[in-house]
């Protein structure tokens, strides 16, 4: 599956069919009033908005599927699809030229463009190349469906004359009915002073949800022959699907490529793993970051490297922007599904990335060294949502590793870190790893945690940050750290809101085993 995750098109159709669990809702709904309207006059007419990974593509091709299948409507309405890379077209001529070609190839339109070819140099070429397409569609009784992936590239292309000409031949003609994509809020759309302000019904393709979440996860299990696996992780472990739905922001193009490592119970070199991933998301992400107007990457770097969620104030103070303008270029962010608003106790909100795997690959592209190393840390533990057997297969596993000296240093104290904290595992084996991890590593957990046992909460982060080499800040565990600023700052709401839900579930779970786990504290030498 992930081999047309970036070109569904290239799938074959039945596939692409059989997998489309998810957007079925919207489907429906568009699906449902193409099947009632009979084009006699102008219908309404879409405009499909959700970030990159959103499932945009897919769903105009599954509409096209639709169509071509549905008895009814096949024999009147022909699906016309434009790819995201229309790179032959600037002006409004050529997109009819382009339909008459797919028309020409697809439907037997046979001749059309050599009719349009003989008008190349009249001076009303494109009234005449429109006039010559909507012949030909009423002597064949056929209306057109446009989808048109992107179009947001196409517009920015057209002057405002041929813009204002698009909406009139839309608005009052009924041979095209337009069905358009677009991964950010368009000007031309949102300005009222622009030829299409509130032309098109906007769809906004929201992430998933829990439920969308386990439908697309048991089938990619279903493709990669791991349903067992991630049936008994939706009827054990609910968290750890919401876990990934939290990571990825709901994309499905994200969960797509994390589904392997969430479902992988082998040892492997996670971090090898992780890397490739952050890999195949560069081009995806690289652009978003380039698409974005100056101003708003200067707020969407600041965002991302501060990973918790952070106020206007505090982006004026960093950015040394007016809050004003910060706050409109937030507002912008939000509706383009880039940034997330957060509410709190108080009329300020605060923002932070709403896919948590880009501020992960932009801290690891762009980040500081100790940003970049917490977060591998962050991932693995976000990782961890195995059971009681798996999380002992690993431990032992890598206990092996190190007696055979099969780790790098590096290695050898980022695993020993995230192994640590384990809480499921036998006494005897995590008496065992202490035995075999790094020993300035090992007596540190020792002192912070014997210091948190004892509620010298501000001590043991001293100390904790004292212990920190520059070789060696990855050691520095963002939950601790946040477990004694949460007690030091007494129990701060706004603080704990900023942290993120993913980090909420861990800082209660570890705040409470803190209490349960004295004794075997003791026991266990320490971990």
């Amino acid at each position: 599956m992930s081999t047309f995750l970036y070109n569904p098109d290239r799938k074959n159709k039945q596939d692409l069919i059989d997998e489309f669990v998810i957007r079925n809702k919207v489907l429906k709904g568009i699906f449902s009033d193409i099947q009632s309207g009979d084009m006699k006059y102008p219908e309404q007419h879409y405009l499909l908005l959700g970030p990159e990974g959103t499932g945009k593509t897919t769903l105009l091709l599954r509409l096209k599927y639709a169509v071509e299948d549905d008895p009814v409507l096949n024999k009147w309405l022909l699906p016309v699809i434009f790819r995201e890379e229309q790179y032959h077209i600037w002006k409004l001529s050529d997109v009819w030229e382009q339909i008459a070609t797919y028309l020409e190839d697809e439907y037997g339109f046979d001749g059309l463009t050599k009719e349009i070819v003989k008008h190349v140099q009249d001076k009303y070429f494109e009234e005449n190349v429109f006039n010559i397409l909507t012949k030909a569609l009423d002597k064949q009784k056929k209306k057109i469906i446009l989808l048109v992936d992107n179009i947001g590239d196409l517009l920015k292309r057209f002057d405002r004359i041929e813009v204002h000409r698009l909406r009139a031949i839309l608005q009052t003609d009924a041979h095209i009915r337009l069905i358009a994509t677009t991964p950010e809020v368009l000007i031309e759309v949102i300005d009222y002073t622009q030829p299409l302000f509130e032309f098109f019904k906007v769809i906004y393709l929201q992430g998933l949800d829990y439920d969308e979440s386990v439908l697309l996860l048991s089938k990619l299990a279903a493709l990669n022959n791991e349903t067992k696996k991630i049936d008994r992780i939706i009827d054990k472990n609910p968290s750890r699907i919401e876990t990934l739905r939290m990571l990825s922001g709901g994309t499905p193009r994200t969960i797509a490529l994390l589904f392997q490592i969430f479902v992988d119970n082998e040892y492997g070199n996670a971090l090898n793993d992780l890397e490739k991933v952050l890999d195949a998301f560069t081009p995806l992400y690289k652009h978003r970051m380039d698409d974005l107007p100056a101003q708003q990457q200067r707020i969407v770097d600041a965002v991302a490297r501060n990973w918790e969620a952070i106020s206007v104030k505090q982006l004026t103070e960093r950015l040394r922007m007016e809050s004003k303008i910060i706050s409109a270029q937030l507002g912008q962010l939000e509706k383009n599904q880039v940034i997330e608003k957060r509410a709190t106790s108080t009329k300020n909100h605060i923002y932070l990335l709403q896919e948590r795997f880009f501020n992960i690959w932009y801290l690891m592209r762009y980040g500081r060294k100790q940003d970049r190393e917490s977060v591998i840390w962050l991932v693995k533990f976000l990782e961890m949502w195995s059971d009681k057997k798996e999380l002992e297969k690993r431990t032992i596993n890598y206990i092996s590793k190190i007696q055979k000296r099969d780790l790098d240093k590096r290695s050898e104290e980022f695993y020993a870190q995230t192994y640590s904290f384990f809480e499921k595992i036998k006494p005897e084996i995590k008496s065992s790893l202490k035995n075999n991890i790094p020993e300035h590593f090992s007596q540190l957990i020792d002192s912070v945690f014997a210091l948190l046992i004892t509620k010298h909460y501000q001590l043991a982060l001293n100390t904790l940050n004292k212990s920190m080499t520059e070789d060696s800040e990855y050691l520095k565990h963002h939950v601790i750290f946040y477990i004694t600023k949460y007690f030091t700052e007494n129990k701060n709401e706004d603080l704990f809101i900023s942290l993120g839900s993913e980090k909420k579930e861990t800082v209660l779970k570890l705040i409470t085993s803190l209490v349960q786990t004295q004794i075997k504290f003791e026991k266990t030498g320490g971990i």
